[in-house]
């Protein structure tokens, strides 16, 4: 069995100005890390957000008007819930993509809901405001 010399690190003592430059090389570094925040991505997950619940409103609003004008349970007051519902499980798989967030999904549901309840409520208004086609 070889057995190899210790070595010996002299050990200095550490003047104060020595002590100062470290703790200078730590606040230095601390305050020029680089920040990975961006708040760029922020307002543009916030677009996206509002964007999709404005997005739920109007597709709901005109789908019940046109193709649902003769259903009579759109009238039911169960309806916007059920189709808000709906919307917000349908769009929850959408949260695993990177700028979509739950309120994303939760707020297109919000809209969905809206709009079904806006365009029931259209319905009803114009309930007879019959068009004829004349020729």
């Amino acid at each position: 069995m070889v057995v190899l010399p210790a070595i010996r690190i002299p050990q200095f003592r550490v003047s104060p100005l020595a002590r100062n430059s470290e703790s200078f090389i730590r606040t230095f570094r601390t305050v020029t890390k680089r920040n990975t925040s961006y708040p760029e991505l922020y307002m543009l997950q916030i677009i996206i957000t509002l964007a999709a619940g404005v997005l739920g409103f109007v597709m709901a609003r005109s789908f019940v008007r046109r193709r649902l004008r003769f259903v009579d349970a759109v009238h039911s007051p169960m309806a916007p819930i059920v189709a808000g519902s709906v919307a917000a499980v349908v769009a929850w798989p959408a949260v695993l993509l990177p700028l979509v967030t739950l309120p994303t999904a939760l707020l297109f549901g919000i809209g969905t809901g809206f709009g079904t309840a806006s365009g029931a409520r259209a319905l009803r208004n114009h309930e007879g405001d019959h068009r004829r086609l004349t020729p």
